[in-house]
């Protein structure tokens, strides 16, 4: 879904950490800070006009 977003020109937040695999070999979409949005909602500021990877524990 990401690289698809992506593909259509919408830029994506992503911190890089994780490398591509042989897993997923063009990469992952994560953001480390939106683990935490809940402590940190202020942190969505750096999101705007982007697309963000959100995930629920």
């Amino acid at each position: 879904m990401m690289q698809m977003l992506v593909a259509g020109g919408i830029p994506a937040l992503s911190d890089g950490l994780r490398t591509p695999d042989e897993n997923n070999p063009k990469g992952y979409f994560e953001w480390e800070p939106a683990k935490t949005l809940q402590e940190h909602p202020e942190n969505i500021v750096a999101a705007e006009g982007k697309v963000v990877k959100i995930i629920s524990a």
